[in-house]
């Protein structure tokens, strides 16, 4: 009886993963040595990351923070990340090069089939480990929900919001966010 043997993933460098991503139109993150190409959001996923990004931008930027998308990766280990919205504080912004960012103090994936077990699995576990994080959500455009992972005194503790609720956040100062701004649904300007 013969068996097949599968070939095992060849394992990237960081310069090589770099030059591969520049090279394709693809958003691609570096895991466990190798790439992975990011799916092309929906519009429901872009609004909500636009809805999220300026939701803690309008609370944060007379703070000393920003929220970022769609840009550099966020480098936990020899990992590099792609989350779809990153808080970070500017005095990290200016330390850092354009292309990647070590610290974040709020982490965002808005859910998608192709990444939410990514997502909810080995990006969360990664995330956990930045020191500084405060906090972690998984906005669901789906089911209209936002999962809101906080830590305190070094436990993590999850909230299920649905739409008419408001994601409670302590750091890196007091917020809160409607779940409906998160989704995308309302304007900046709209009240929820």
């Amino acid at each position: 009886m013969s068996s097949l043997l599968r070939p095992q993933p060849q394992i990237w460098s960081w310069p090589e993963f770099v030059s591969y991503a520049d090279s394709v139109a693809d958003r691609a993150e570096f895991i466990d040595g190798q790439p992975v190409l990011q799916a092309t959001g929906t519009r429901d996923h872009a609004r909500a990351v636009l809805g999220v990004g300026l939701a803690l931008r309008a609370v944060l930027s007379d703070h000393g923070f920003d929220a970022v998308t769609a840009g550099p990766w966020l480098r936990i280990g020899e990992d590099r990340f792609l989350p779809d919205v990153m808080v970070v504080s500017r005095e990290a912004l200016a330390e850092t090069t354009t292309r990647e960012i070590a610290s974040a103090v709020i982490v965002v994936e808005v859910l998608s089939g192709s990444t939410e077990l990514r997502d909810r699995g080995r990006k969360w576990a990664s995330y956990r480990r930045l020191p500084g994080l405060h906090a972690y959500l998984l906005v669901d455009t789906i089911n209209r929900e936002v999962e809101a992972f906080t830590q305190r005194s070094d436990v993590w503790t999850v909230d299920f919001l649905g739409e008419g609720d408001r994601a409670s956040l302590q750091q890196p100062v007091p917020m809160k966010l409607p779940v409906k701004r998160l989704l995308g649904l309302v304007s900046s300007s709209d009240t929820p």
